[in-house]
């Protein structure tokens, strides 16, 4: 699959003549079914940004469903929560890594940079408490720039309810609520006072240590907590070889959802691909429809 995305990827303005995308090529993309186009791209930092000082750092595990037509087969994530005192960030460790692989190549002069390769979560939280603001950075496939908005930070209606439970050794209690088209089931510490918890979740009275969705599509574990000290920070990492653009929240949904159902179609907006050089010699150019859509299941429905 690697291969074939990357052969449809060369571009040549000097091949001998011009021609869509042979019918049989088509038919080869489509059987694929995915063919990996949007996977969350990775970035070569050149900038990071204290925001915080980090105080609790909590790790969960997490499995999530992006092809609901193959709800038995899941994926896996890891996700890091950094908290401070003013500032929370959660991202996908897994893309934290393959990050800070690129960049320590590429100050290394290395330019054939590797790519993840897999599905994470693309979503970076950042929630700024004293403002009651969230900032989402959704780490979009390689070609496209990264959208980032601010909205304020949700409000969520949890009804607490009897159930105990046991999570990493702490006593957890139960909560529900509904968020943007799910409904989720969380179990919180109260013996951690901090109103936090994976992605934008938060406000209760004690931190979320394991939380799921009713139809079970995404479902985060907490499998460590590490108290920080003064040399971790809560940090915002940049590229200047990326970039990021501001939209709302809407915006950024309809541009996220486009190139999933229509990759092609999408990646001709970039200007950054047009089409292959087959073996033929003869340059294909894309058109709108090209590549099959792309499994998509997002955390936020509505």
């Amino acid at each position: 699959m690697k291969k074939l995305y990357l052969l449809l990827c060369i571009c040549s303005l000097n091949s001998l003549g011009y021609a869509q995308l042979p019918s049989e090529v088509k038919r080869a993309l489509y059987a694929r079914h995915n063919m990996g186009c949007t996977l969350p791209g990775s970035i070569v930092f050149s900038t990071c940004e204290h925001l915080d000082t980090c105080i609790l750092r909590v790790t969960y595990d997490v499995y999530f469903i992006n092809d609901t037509l193959q709800k038995d087969k899941p994926l896996n994530d890891i996700q890091v929560l950094e908290i401070g005192k003013h500032v929370s960030h959660c991202f996908s460790y897994l893309l934290y890594k393959n990050d800070s692989l690129l960049t320590a190549l590429d100050k290394k002069g290395v330019t054939e940079l590797p790519s993840l390769c897999k599905y994470v979560i693309p979503e970076e939280i950042f929630i700024f408490e004293d403002k009651k603001q969230t900032q989402v950075l959704n780490r979009t496939p390689w070609l496209f720039p990264c959208y980032w908005y601010t909205e304020n930070s949700p409000v969520f209606e949890w009804k607490l309810l009897d159930g105990r439970k046991e999570v990493l050794g702490y006593n957890c209690q139960k909560a529900t609520c509904r968020f943007r088209g799910r409904e989720y089931m969380a179990w919180y510490a109260a013996d951690i006072p901090l109103r936090y918890g994976p992605y934008k979740f938060g406000g209760l009275p004690g931190l979320i240590l394991e939380m799921s969705d009713t139809q079970n599509d995404y479902t985060w574990k907490c499998i460590a907590i590490k108290k920080g000290n003064n040399k971790w920070y809560v940090n915002r990492n940049k590229s200047s070889k990326r970039k990021n653009i501001e939209m709302t929240r809407e915006r950024t949904r309809k541009m996220v959802a486009r190139y999933h159902q229509d990759p092609a179609g999408a990646q001709l907006l970039t200007g950054r691909i047009k089409g292959y050089v087959g073996s033929d010699n003869i340059y294909h150019t894309f058109v709108s429809g090209d590549f099959p859509p792309e499994p998509y299941n997002p955390i936020e429905k509505e």
